[in-house]
């Protein structure tokens, strides 16, 4: 499968298979640009607003809705070991009398091995209402292309509108990544996300994985209740996890890992924002082989 842009006026379509890449019409199906006329700007941390119109480029093929859909594309540079947060919320468009139709969907583009661009991480509707989001530890440096889209099908002249693009730098917690017990304070953090009706602040740990490893973690609190995702190799989440953690609440020890492939384990660790400042987090991690 490829995705294929192009400007609205005098669109093309393409339907090809075996890869995700991304491209203006210009570019080349084999080593795809990532549209450099599409590029509405660079990321930094704070809210990016843009607006998704009839002059915006097109996915021939969006990964997540199966339409044509408009779109911007804002590059991202990271560093590895660091830790981000996307947020993509609907907003009014000025230039089209308030126009407010965007419904969000963030997708997250960086280059393989392969030198091909390659579709990492995408969302919708995880954050507040119908707004999209993303956090991740960055597996390596580089730039990365963040595409701001909309669900349905822009030929049909529905979904646009105005959009506001968050970008927020997240605390990493350091992790002896033997087995053991770590004791931490968690930190203030700008990332939140909102569940059943709290702000939950997230610090994120990396732990390395094996292939064939599974790994143990326990995490207790004194003053708060953590509550934790964990997420798989790179930035895919939960995709390649082997039993796989989602939205835990409290101190049960959960198993998982990567099978043969091996990586790295992504937790993000969240507290209250309500809850007491001198938040101590115990983690406890188990190590074990197991092979087919």
């Amino acid at each position: 499968m490829s995705i294929t842009t192009t400007s609205l006026p005098g669109r093309t379509l393409a339907a090809l298979f075996a890869l995700l890449s991304l491209a203006c019409a210009k570019d080349s199906v084999v080593d795809p640009l990532m549209g450099a006329g599409c590029d509405v700007g660079a990321l930094r941390p704070g809210v990016t607003r843009g607006a998704l119109n009839e002059s915006s480029c097109i996915l021939s093929f969006n990964p997540w809705s199966e339409d044509r859909s408009a779109y911007a594309a804002h590059p991202l540079s990271v560093r590895e070991g660091r830790a981000y947060m996307l947020t993509l919320s609907a907003a009014p468009d000025p230039d089209r009398y308030g126009r407010n139709d965007v419904d969000p969907i963030l997708l997250v583009y960086g280059r393989a091995a392969t030198g091909l661009n390659t579709l990492v991480a995408a969302d919708d509707d995880a954050g507040r209402g119908r707004s999209s989001e993303l956090f991740f530890i960055a597996p390596r440096g580089g730039t990365h292309r963040v595409i701001a889209t909309t669900y349905g099908d822009t030929f049909d002249g529905d979904y646009l509108g105005g959009y506001a693009l968050t970008l927020r730098e997240c605390p990493v917690l350091s992790l002896n990544p033997d087995t053991g017990t770590t004791r931490f304070t968690l930190p203030e953090s700008e990332c939140q996300r909102r569940d059943d009706n709290y702000d939950i602040e997230y610090s994120f740990i990396r732990i390395p994985v094996a292939p064939y490893e599974r790994i143990t973690v326990t995490t207790t609190g004194t003053g708060f209740t953590p509550r934790w995702e964990a997420f798989g190799p790179d930035m895919d989440t939960h995709a390649n996890l082997d039993g796989y953690a989602w939205s835990i609440t409290g101190n049960a020890p959960t198993t998982m890992g990567l099978g043969d492939r091996g990586g790295s384990i992504t937790l993000a660790v969240g507290a209250l924002a309500a809850q007491s400042p001198t938040r101590q987090l115990t983690f406890t991690l188990r190590r074990e082989i197991i092979r087919p």
